[in-house]
């Protein structure tokens, strides 16, 4: 499993928002919170990588990551 990791610190273009309007899932998955910022929602993201291929930017600004399984002890 993998899921969207968004580089706040990168170049990501507030009034862009492909990762949003192009996921398959929708709002379930990513929106836009009320600083502009794209919030990932992991219980609707399926981690298809529709978000980091549209991203406009170089290096995109959402990478799909592995999910790390954590262990109880």
């Amino acid at each position: 499993m993998s899921i969207p990791e968004v580089d706040e610190m990168s170049s990501c273009q507030r009034d862009c928002q492909a990762c949003v309007s192009q996921c398959p899932v929708g709002e379930d998955a990513l929106s836009i919170n009320d600083a502009g910022m794209i919030e990932v929602h992991e219980k609707g993201c399926t981690g298809c990588g529709v978000c980091q291929w549209v991203c406009p930017t170089t290096p995109a600004a959402i990478v799909i990551k592995p999910l790390v399984p954590k262990f109880s002890d």
